[in-house]
């Protein structure tokens, strides 16, 4: 049976009865004739498709988070004398927040400093050691520069005065030997009246001249033996002069090791010495950052085990945080840092400007998407670390067929709008096969109508291809006035 034009029959007397309370309205025959029953036009409500754009749009949810936050904990074992704030308390960057019992690091650090000003009184020892010896060195080098040459040089001279005064004694002791066997023979040859006493007294004078030359020369030898003796005395003095040098060098070595062993042990006194006044200094607990104290858990008399052990406060600076939100990877190239956002919280429902500050640079496999960094300034303090946060991120501008979102009809295979054709009031509809490009609760960009198209934004689910409609005065005008406004507007 058709939906809109229907067929019924019915007896004549119910005809009858029925003439009588609409009259025109049903056309009756004898016995039983055919009825027909026109149902009556569809009111709709228009709208105007547009050539516009819409900005394609993407939620994001997440949690708040502190940008600036510490987990403060003890480094150093002792017991807890003292605690100065609870949670909920404002604290600010070096702010005390407890006390340990310090007596034993303060023996520590004593000691310690006792046995750094020990370590540097050695080391000065040390470094008087190794310039004595230094000293040592240098006196032993010029004592030996003085000398090395000259003696060596003089040993040679003497050697060579020697060899010559050897060669002249032999010289001498030829002359004399020949001297006196000349004057025995004069002697002889006198006593036998053979030479003259002239001659006899000439080789007696001979023998004497030449026996004093010999004696010379043996005084000479003498002396050229003793300047060699003296100059091989001084040539040995400088040998001793050389294993000075070389044992005070050995001296000035074991010195300079002795320097570098006592800084070894100024620094190992230094640096235990540090170590004890960090410990120390950390026997007060200070807060790291400004912040709030959110959790407070220790005690005054607690005693704390070294290197950490539990949190014995949590501070979180709320005055400016961020959340990490993630959204489809596809809209990566579209993300503006500086991008402007309202978030909303039900902390704080009338939402907090937020700016985009950049996407994280990692993608997630599984769910393909990547992470928005988003900061949050919190001025006023309203807003807390951990709350559940929703915002709106624009991601790109969409141009083309703009028409109200409830224009736009779907069904299992098929999504279309339905236009409204004709003058007036009176009209029939018309169905368009559509794409919705994006669509947001207001707004749908879509494909396969043209602009300044009169849509029905309202029953078009019930409606027909070529079905009467008609429209109620106030949205004929409204579409009317949308339809001039287009054509003097965008188009």
């Amino acid at each position: 049976m058709d939906k809109h034009n229907s067929k019924f029959r019915f007896p004549v007397s119910l005809c009858l009865t029925a003439a009588v309370l609409a009259s025109g309205a049903i056309a009756c025959s004898s016995d039983e004739e055919e009825v027909t029953y026109q149902r009556p036009a569809t009111v709709v409500e228009l709208g105007l498709s547009k050539q516009g754009s819409i900005i394609e749009e993407t939620s994001i949810s997440g949690h708040l988070e502190a940008i600036d936050k510490a987990q403060v904990l003890s480094r150093v074992a002792g017991r807890v004398e003292s605690v100065y704030v609870r949670a909920g308390d404002k604290v600010t960057k070096g702010q005390v927040l407890a006390d340990l019992d310090a007596t034993s690091q303060k023996t520590k650090v004593e000691a310690a400093q006792a046995s750094l000003a020990q370590a540097e009184a050695g080391l000065i020892q040390a470094q008087a050691n190794y310039n004595a010896a230094q000293t040592k060195v240098e006196q032993a080098r010029e004592s030996m520069g003085m000398t090395d040459v000259s003696s060596s040089l003089s040993v040679q001279q003497a050697k060579l005065a020697l060899s010559q005064a050897k060669a002249a004694e032999a010289s001498a002791q030829a002359d004399y030997n020949d001297a006196l066997l000349n004057k025995n023979r004069q002697v002889d040859l006198y006593s036998k009246g053979a030479v003259s006493s002239y001659s006899k007294e000439q080789a007696e004078l001979r023998e004497i001249t030449s026996g004093a030359k010999l004696q010379s020369a043996k005084e000479g030898v003498a002396n050229a033996q003793e300047a060699v003796r003296l100059a091989e005395n001084a040539q040995r003095q400088v040998n001793i002069l050389h294993g000075d040098v070389k044992n005070s060098r050995a001296a000035v070595s074991q010195a300079a090791a002795a320097v570098e062993q006592a800084k070894a042990g100024v620094q190992a006194a230094r640096a235990s010495l540090e170590a004890a006044k960090v410990d120390l200094k950390d026997m007060t607990i200070t807060s790291p950052i400004d912040g709030v104290v959110v959790k407070r858990n220790v005690e005054p008399g607690q005693s704390l085990g070294a290197n950490g052990g539990a949190t014995l406060f949590s501070i979180v600076d709320n005055s400016v945080l961020e959340m990490i939100a993630p959204i489809d990877e596809k809209y990566r190239a579209y993300v503006k840092p500086g991008t402007v956002l309202n978030i909303k919280t039900s902390i704080n429902p009338e939402g907090t400007k937020a700016s985009v500050v950049d996407v994280v640079p990692e993608a997630d496999p599984q769910s393909h998407s990547v992470k928005v960094r988003l900061k949050i300034p919190n001025d006023n303090g309203m807003l807390v670390e951990g709350a559940y946060t929703e915002a709106i991120l624009p991601i790109q501008e969409l141009k083309g067929v703009v028409v109200p979102r409830t224009a736009v009809n779907e069904s299992v295979d098929q999504v279309y709008v339905m236009s409204f054709e004709g003058d007036g009031r009176e009209g029939k509809a018309k169905k368009h096969l559509v794409t919705m490009i994006y669509a947001n609760p207001d707004e749908a960009l879509v494909k396969g109508v043209d602009p300044n198209l009169k849509v029905i934004i309202s029953g078009a689910l019930d409606i027909s291809e070529g079905e009467k409609v008609q429209t109620e005065d106030k949205t004929a005008e409204a579409a009317g006035n949308s339809d001039k406004t287009s054509d003097n507007g965008e188009n």
